[in-house]
C-alpha cells in the first residue's frame, strides 16, 4: 500500500500555516488541516495528476486554501517536501535546502 510522508521541512511548513490559521479561528485550521489531508490522499492514489516541475517535483494546489504541496513521487508513495503559501516567490520552496535534500527528475 503506497503512503504519504512529509520531509522536516514540510512539516515546519504546515505547522507554521496551522498556527497562523488557528490564531484566526479554531475551524479554519481544522478546514485547512482537512484540505490538506484530502490533497496527499489523493497524491498517494494518482501521483502523477500535476505536471512536473523543475528540480523533479509536481506542485498540487489546495482546494478552498491559498497553498500548493510540492511532492516527490517515491517508491513508498509520495514526499511531500514543502508547503507553500501561493502568493510567495514561486523558488521559495526550493531554497535552502541542503545538497543532500536535492530532487531526482
Amino acid at each position: 500500500m503506497k503512503k504519504a510522508s512529509f520531509a522536516p521541512r514540510a512539516r515546519a511548513d504546515l505547522r507554521a500555516a496551522l498556527l497562523w490559521y488557528r490564531e484566526q479561528d479554531i475551524k479554519i485550521s481544522r478546514r485547512f488541516l482537512e484540505a490538506v489531508n484530502n490533497c496527499v490522499a489523493r497524491l498517494v492514489e494518482n501521483p502523477r495528476i500535476w505536471p512536473l516541475q523543475e528540480h523533479g517535483a509536481r506542485r498540487a494546489l489546495l482546494q478552498r486554501f491559498p497553498y500548493s504541496l510540492y511532492y516527490q513521487e517515491v517508491k513508498e508513495g509520495v514526499r511531500i517536501i514543502a508547503v507553500v503559501h501561493n502568493h510567495r516567490h514561486p523558488d521559495v520552496w526550493h531554497s535552502g535546502l541542503s545538497d543532500d535534500q536535492t530532487f531526482r527528475g
